[in-house]
């Protein structure tokens, strides 16, 4: 291997480097404010890229855009927030970070394939089952 070669693999771990520590950083910003009114211009500026150049990155690193993560997060964290406490769902999409609750609801039915209405019931109901049942042998 001559010296190009071992300067290039070392250009390409390094890029690789800044990529990941970009992409952790940008996403560590999503997870922490998650809650609030999040733009992109918030997101791009915690990694110092610009608004395109943040789109452009989200979609290539993680193959969607910054607001689909945002949006997949908040309903993860709204899963448990609705099995876990007795928060009306709208209290719940106003918790996590949503602003409307139509789009949540939709948001939510598009991810987890029911409302978070019908989510609720069944955990409940699943929860309410005996643990006996699922420890017979056959």
């Amino acid at each position: 291997m001559n010296t190009f070669e071992s300067n290039e693999r070392q250009v390409d771990h390094l890029s690789c480097a800044a990529d990941q520590y970009r992409i952790t950083t940008l996403i560590n910003y999503i997870q922490t404010h998650h809650q609030e009114k999040v733009t992109l211009a918030d997101i791009a500026k915690s990694a110092s890229i610009s608004r395109g150049e943040c789109c452009r990155f989200f979609q290539r690193m993680i193959h969607m855009t910054p607001f689909s993560y945002l949006n997949e997060y908040r309903i993860f964290q709204s899963v448990s927030v609705l099995v876990e406490n007795n928060l009306s769902i709208t209290e719940i999409s106003e918790v996590v970070g949503f602003s409307s609750i139509s789009f949540y609801t939709s948001t939510f039915k598009k991810q987890i394939k029911c409302s978070p209405r019908e989510y609720r019931k069944r955990y409940l109901r699943i929860s309410r089952i005996p643990h006996e049942v699922f420890l017979t042998k056959y």
